[in-house]
């Protein structure tokens, strides 16, 4: 299951970066977005997404919101939340990022 458009149309309209879904021998997850404030960055050769990630997704017909940056992890700001359904987690997913205001958009 993916993303409704009118979810992502949600999550762009609050200038956050969208990518996905991952598909199969991808990058990431199967089906998974992911969701940043940050910008693409060249480090070492490499592009990388600058500040916090997080991934949405659906799993066994739950949806979840996902931060895990610390490895192995779980650290401090790392969460794993699971939602009935795509409204909750997206939900979730922007309250993380209204939360970060000093962060640039």
């Amino acid at each position: 299951m993916t993303l409704p458009d009118h979810l992502l149309a949600k999550l762009k309209d609050q200038g956050l970066d969208i990518s996905g879904p991952w598909q199969e021998g991808g990058r990431g997850w199967l089906g998974r977005f992911t969701v940043s404030r940050g910008r693409w960055v060249e480090k070492g050769g490499i592009s990388v997404l600058e500040g916090p990630i997080l991934w949405i997704y659906e799993e066994d017909g739950f949806w979840f919101a996902v931060k895990h940056e610390w490895v192995p992890g779980p650290g401090p700001t790392d969460f794993r939340c699971k939602h009935a359904t795509a409204d909750e987690a997206l939900d979730r997913v922007l309250q993380f990022f209204c939360s970060q205001e000093d962060w640039p958009r």
